[in-house]
């Protein structure tokens, strides 16, 4: 027998019994798992919509004003999905993809609100609400 052969074959056991420990250590995180835990939920679109909103006010890309119209479209999203829930305790499949879709519609919204590295927002000027309904890519 080749003890060469055969001592690579041992550590290759060894190596895997290593890895399954600490795939079951780790709680058995499959694929799925994983998935869910990449999507993100209505409450963190949200709280990222509005670290945009502020972030654009700090960096001048956009007005108090233009801040303040995004924020009010932010906001009734937040009150819809207060309402799903208060409503029967949970957020169904229909209710979150509208609050998808609204999220995505407001999302561009700030987007497009922003101005270009360097140019300055203009003081009297209004950004476009997030749409009731719609929208575009996020």
């Amino acid at each position: 027998m080749n003890y060469s052969l055969f001592s690579k074959f041992m550590m290759s056991i060894g190596m895997m019994t290593i890895a399954v420990t600490a795939f079951a250590r780790e709680g058995g995180k499959g694929h799925g798992e994983r998935m869910k835990e990449g999507r993100r939920g209505v409450e963190a679109r949200i709280q990222n919509q509005e670290r945009r909103i502020q972030k654009g006010v700090e960096k001048g890309k956009l007005t108090q004003d233009e801040a303040a119209k995004l924020q009010e479209g932010v906001n009734a999203i937040k009150e819809e999905a207060k309402s799903a829930v208060e409503s029967d305790g949970k957020v169904t499949k229909e209710e979150r993809k509208a609050l998808r879709k609204k999220l995505k519609a407001s999302s561009e919204a700030i987007r497009n609100a922003k101005k270009p590295e360097g140019e300055p927002a203009a003081e009297g000027s209004a950004a476009p609400a997030a749409p009731a309904e719609g929208g575009a890519a996020e």
